[in-house]
């Protein structure tokens, strides 16, 4: 105008243009202005081309591009620099940034290759706390999409995200390259749920067996995949199968141990504890074992410099492995010579003794009584009811002794014809439950050839059968024995 000051009419009163200059001020219409006739549309849009920053024309412009079905790039532009410089409600701040939201997604949509060189500027000016979950799940992918892997990973941090499994994977690749493996919890939990879709690349796979410590069945599944796809996998076969001795998670720990075993340096606490961990299964819960676990134990006995130093399970476990052999090689018979004379000498005697007599030298006062073996627990209380039929009617209670954990034995001499029905007990709390009842026989299969028992039961067969020519043998035999023995030993 005349001062030489710009004014741009803002709004319209009836027929009248009001204006304002560059400073916002008002002004009325002045009515010797001479002005070019334009219809209003074209006269706001003139006036915003001149005056873009003018709240109301900026306003002006936003409504129309957010009426638009499919906005352009500059479309979202204005909406983007309304967000920006307006004071706007937040229904419409809401629904402006939902606009720009659509913009990117029909642009992901529809690209072949994402365009990485494309201006994102708009897409910052969205304020997350509006969008919905699934916007917001929708914005983390984009910008994964365009390599805003920084700025995706902190949404996903604050806001918990449901990114799907094929963006979550680009994501985690590249923001562990970018970390050089250093170990992020948020990126562990990501990656995982990326393996646990199936979707896991080798950076992945190689990132969690570095870190990673989850269920049993996580680490174990996280494992075979790896090694199948001939990923590094660290320590993770140690972690995981000092996990399973620990937890008593045994299921599949013969596998693990063995590609431990074939794959890496193996911890000697490890290999101890493993093979503890299957003796005492073999022995005391009466699971099967494989062949290394006795050629280990062999092995372990052999090599020991004291025998008294051994584990006593190692011990009791290849005792019992010997008791269910049909033949022993004379390095075994050695061997198991040597077992059951430790375990004699700590006082421990165990049913599975008797067998072993076709094998090595056993007592004879093991060998002639029969042995009573109770499974119980560490702390177990137990109290044994017996009585020896047909003499006896009435169960009278005797000692059974503890000798290893929770196992306990009672010895008893039988005679033929005689049976010791017995009833165990345990202290529960205030009362004694009844835990096991059965009967015990004199076993004559198991009596040594050379045992003095056993000819006072061929006596007394011979006695009831009457038959005088095997009781005189019977007899003869047994005063030698007798003799024999308090020659060579005497009292002590």
């Amino acid at each position: 105008l005349s001062d030489g000051v710009a004014y741009v009419p803002v709004y319209f009163e009836g027929s009248r243009i009001l204006f304002a200059d560059a400073y916002g001020n008002r002004y009325a219409a002045v009515s010797h202005l001479k002005l070019p006739v334009l219809d209003k549309p074209e006269l706001m849009e003139k006036c915003f081309e001149m005056y873009p920053e003018q709240p109301m024309l900026l306003l002006g412009a936003c409504r129309k591009a957010l009426e638009k079905d499919r906005p352009g790039e500059e479309d979202i532009q204005i909406i983007s620099q309304a967000m920006e410089k307006l004071r706007l409600h937040p229904l419409y701040r809401k629904a402006l940034a939902g606009q720009i939201l659509r913009y990117y997604e029909e642009l992901l949509a529809e690209e072949t290759e994402t365009d990485m060189d494309r201006n994102m500027a708009p897409l910052f000016t969205v304020e997350k706390d509006l969008l919905s979950r699934e916007q917001r799940t929708s914005m983390c992918q984009i910008l994964i999409s365009y390599g805003y892997l920084k700025e995706a990973y902190r949404m996903i941090q604050k806001y918990f995200c449901p990114v799907s499994a094929s963006y979550l994977r680009r994501l985690c690749s590249r923001m562990i390259l970018n970390q050089l493996f250093d170990q992020d919890e948020m990126l562990l939990k990501l990656s995982f749920a990326v393996f646990e879709a199936e979707k896991a690349d080798s950076v992945i796979l190689d990132y969690l067996c570095e870190h990673f410590n989850g269920s049993t069945g996580q680490m174990y599944r996280l494992l075979v995949q790896s090694v199948a796809e001939h990923v590094e996998t660290y320590d993770l076969e140690e972690r995981l199968l000092a996990q399973m001795l620990f937890s008593d998670e045994t299921d599949r720990m013969d596998r693990v141990f063995a590609m431990y075993a074939e794959r890496k340096k193996t911890s000697e606490s490890i290999v101890k504890a493993y093979f503890t961990m299957k003796s005492s299964a073999y022995f005391l819960e009466n699971k099967p074992a494989g062949e290394e676990v006795f050629r280990y134990l062999e092995n372990m006995i052999q090599k020991a410099s004291g025998k008294e130093k051994l584990s006593t399970i190692y011990l009791l476990a290849l005792s019992k492995y010997y008791s269910v052999q049909e033949h022993l090689t004379d390095m075994q018979q050695s061997l198991c010579q040597t077992i059951v004379d430790i375990l004699l000498e700590e006082g421990m005697v165990f049913p599975h003794f008797k067998p072993l007599a076709k094998h090595i030298r056993i007592p004879e006062d093991v060998m002639d009584k029969a042995i009573l073996q109770y499974f119980g627990k560490k702390d177990s209380r137990v109290d044994l009811q017996v009585r020896i039929r047909p003499l006896e009617e009435r169960f009278h209670s005797e000692d059974m002794k503890r000798v290893y954990q929770g196992i306990f034995i009672r010895q008893k001499i039988l005679f033929e014809g005689e049976v010791m029905e017995y009833r165990i007990y345990e202290q529960k709390g205030q009362e004694k439950v009844l835990m096991e009842e059965s009967s015990l026989t004199c076993d004559r299969k198991t009596e040594g050839e050379d045992s003095r028992f056993r000819l006072l039961n061929q006596m007394s067969m011979f006695m009831e059968l009457k038959e005088e020519p095997g009781l005189r043998r019977a007899m003869e035999e047994y005063v030698k024995k007798t003799a024999a023995v308090e020659g060579l030993f005497g009292l002590l």
